[in-house]
């Protein structure tokens, strides 16, 4: 990146130093400086439009990239999904319904023993 900015700056160096360069050969007369900005107006603006289309290109290649990637993603992801569908099966199976099937007990009996205990006044 650094050797990028570096090279375009000194392209932008070298073409004010050819325009300057230019007009004191030509002539210092205004219309010869208007003709010269002109000539690097356009040099610039081609730079530009060169540099746009290395960036398309760079994107190009970065989407093409990317798509090649997403199917891998998505089997990996695919593959995670189903290892925690399995775990929480066994979790399911194994760990919360005896806890459900304790706790539903536990709850009858104590509610059998309040109803055995608790005093009767009458209602």
């Amino acid at each position: 990146m650094k050797k990028a900015l570096i090279g375009a700056a000194v392209g932008i160096l070298a073409v004010y130093a050819i325009v300057i360069i230019m007009w004191f050969v030509v002539g210092t007369t205004l219309p010869n400086l208007r003709d010269l900005l002109l000539i690097a107006i356009s040099i610039f603006l081609l730079l530009f439009v060169l540099g746009l289309v290395g960036v398309a290109f760079a994107l190009f290649g970065l989407f093409s990239y990317i798509r090649s990637r997403v199917p891998e993603v998505f089997d990996k992801a695919s593959s995670g999904m189903e290892s925690v569908r399995g775990t929480t099966g066994f979790v399911s199976e194994r760990v919360a319904s005896p806890l459900i099937k304790v706790s539903a007990a536990a709850a009858g009996a104590r509610a059998a023993v309040q109803t055995l205990v608790r005093p009767n006044d009458g209602k």
